[in-house]
């Protein structure tokens, strides 16, 4: 999967062949191309489908001082007229300058990897937002970095240990936070960051941080500027190829970046769901709305039984099987699309339930971090909390989870409870969790986030809470600068987005009632999968097949009795635990994948990389 991959090996401690080793773990069906740059003591790589200009080459400073891989783009730098060359682009932000205020005002999505022969060390530059992960592990003296996990561990150089911290996460809140990985000598490198790697050490920092003054003038103006930003970003995204898709749902992200294209009859529409529900209604509705060409799919419950290990294979464990909504179709989307445009980050910029009382209106640090995890801790049944976790957890219990998620919310930047609240919500439930969905389309097409782009995102993150508060300011951008999306009904409510507001905040009310056990049935329809009813039909076998395996019960992350249980309580329907169900199953999926290394599961996830072109980088350290 388009990604980098390298080391710095000062001592020699790394294999000869371990660059080639980590290309072939990177790779994916769409890779078209896979470049090695080899030098005395240091390797840099580059997978890439080859859908973005200068992707796989190299760049090379002046005086061959510099030489630097990147993937993704960079469209332009803010304050400045736009600059559609993003290998030029590229090559100023990466090799000319790479200073703090070059990056912070570069525009895009990338990440770089750049071998400094004059200074002797590794730089690994992410975008603003992260949204290209790069992973680091140590080997003694060696550092070894990667687009994926797999390509860390899958050679043995690094052992899958698992870390008993992100297990419990994963279990309790479904979710990762902060900068912590399934295993315990791999982490992930924070967004907005540039990290140089020396033989003596290694130095990050952040070179931008999200803004928190709340300057913004005119509600009316400012939605109406809101949408001349989107539109500006959408087109700005649709640079990079000649075929574009967007998956179309029935929610306000995916029809508002369609109807901001500068040519929506030339766009590929995709939704899918289970029969009868509200994104097929609705995203149909949009695509007909816009004369877009349209497919519709609906869910073969089982599909979680031949496609469970490739989503963990792609998502490396972090997260849960029943999110896995668009693996199946993966495949469809790439026959007609080179990017798709990405709603990632929409709701969550513009308010939507990152805003909500409990946190806005919290009284301290410690009462907002309460609400925080009260809204994230729903997989866990109170039932099974005091018998959870095995032997290998290391004594780890669900206060321990509970600590490590409210440290995140008490170390994020913000001048009060709520600016935290959305830095800790933007920085970990969109980067760590919501982006996996990202990567799983990445599998067979690029993405494009627009809701990121950063003439847009600093605007937004100007805006008072009051006008993001319930997505006011989000519909009512809708009503001014995209009427024909506002006519849609929208999944929330069932109702067109630009129904009056207090028509539109009665329904969110009555929606309300979906909490309770007795409404559901009644709101089935406002959901795009059910795994519940299927976990208890054609996924019965294959979830028993999975959690209650002598291998699984004896590995010990979790306690047996308690695996029994809960399988045993949902199938009975004693309680709905699907979430916990979709979460243990990937975790021993990894488990089987990456720690029992099962060559059977590997040999039908794992993609032969292209062939690398490999350059000799001259003399190092």
């Amino acid at each position: 999967m388009s990604g980098l991959f390298g080391y710095l090996d000062p001592h020699g401690e790394l294999p000869d062949d371990c660059a080639d080793q980590m290309a072939q773990w990177m790779a994916c069906p769409a890779d078209k191309t896979t470049t090695i740059i080899r030098g005395h003591r240091f390797a840099l790589g580059c997978v890439s489908k080859g859908v973005y200009a200068g992707e796989g080459d190299v760049l090379l400073s002046s005086r061959s001082k510099r030489w630097c891989l990147f993937v993704g783009r960079i469209v332009g730098f803010q304050g400045e007229e736009e600059t559609p060359d993003p290998v030029s682009a590229a090559r100023r932000a990466f090799i000319e300058d790479a200073s703090p205020l070059s990056l912070a005002t570069a525009n895009g999505s990338f990440a770089a990897a750049v071998w400094d022969e004059g200074c002797r060390h590794l730089e690994l530059i992410l975008d603003r937002h992260g949204t290209y992960p790069l992973y680091v592990a140590r080997h003694g003296s060696a550092l070894l970095f990667a687009g994926r996990m797999a390509a860390l561990i899958g050679s043995g150089v690094i052992p899958a240990e698992l870390n008993p911290s992100a297990v419990g996460l994963m279990v309790c809140i479904g979710e990762l936070v902060g900068n912590i990985t399934p295993v315990k000598r791999v982490r992930l490198l924070p967004a907005a960051s540039k990290s140089v790697f020396t033989v003596d050490g290694e130095e990050t920092s952040r070179y931008w941080q999200r803004g928190f003054s709340r300057d913004a003038t005119g509600f009316e103006a400012t939605a109406r500027h809101l949408g001349d930003l989107l539109r500006q970003a959408v087109v700005r995204s649709c640079w990079s190829a000649q075929r574009i898709g967007v998956p179309l749902s029935g929610g306000l992200d995916s029809r508002v970046l369609l109807a901001a294209t500068p040519n929506p009859l030339s766009v590929k529409t995709f939704t899918w769901g289970i029969r009868g529900c509200r994104d097929l209604r609705y995203g149909t509705q949009a695509a007909l709305a816009f004369g877009c060409p349209h497919q519709a799919f609906e869910y073969d419950g089982a599909y979680l039984s031949g496609l469970g290990a490739l989503g963990v294979w792609i998502t490396e464990g972090q997260l849960p099987v029943t999110d896995f909504h668009v693996l199946p179709y993966v495949d469809k989307v790439a026959e007609s699309c080179d990017v798709i445009l990405n709603g990632m980050a929409g709701d969550a910029a513009l308010g939507g339930d990152f805003i909500k009382r409990p946190w806005w209106k919290a009284r301290s640090r410690a009462e907002a971090a309460d609400a925080l995890w009260r809204w994230r801790d729903i997989n866990l049944p109170s039932s099974y909390r005091a018998n959870l976790f095995g032997p290998v957890m290391q004594g780890c219990d669900v206060g321990d989870v509970r600590a490590a998620f409210v440290q995140e919310y008490v170390d994020a930047p913000g001048r009060n409870v709520m600016d935290m609240a959305m830095s800790f919500l933007l920085d970990n439930r969109t980067r760590r969790r919501i982006s996996c969905g990202t990567e799983l389309m990445r599998w067979g097409v690029e993405s494009q986030q627009p809701f990121l782009d950063n003439d847009f995102f600093d605007l937004v993150s100007r805006v008072p809470y009051e006008w993001l508060y319930r997505r006011r300011l989000y519909l009512q951008m809708i009503r001014d600068y995209f009427p024909k999306a506002a006519k849609i009904p929208w999944q929330r409510t069932g109702i067109a987005a630009g129904a009056p507001w207090w028509l539109m905040y009665l329904s969110l009310a009555v929606h309300r009632l979906d909490r309770l056990k007795w409404f559901q049935q009644f709101f089935r329809k406002r959901r795009v999968s059910d795994f519940s009813s299927w976990m208890r039909g054609p996924l019965r076998g294959y979830v028993a097949d999975v959690l209650t395996a002598t291998r699984t019960l004896d590995r010990g992350l979790f306690e047996a009795d308690m695996i029994r249980r809960a399988v045993r309580d949902h199938m009975e329907g004693a309680n709905d635990n699907s979430a916990l169900l979709g979460s243990m199953i990937s975790m021993e999926l990894f488990s089987r994948l990456f720690v029992d290394r099962e060559q059977d599961l590997i040999d039908r996830c794992r993609t032969i990389a292209p062939r690398a072109r490999v350059v000799a980088a001259g003399t190092g350290p």
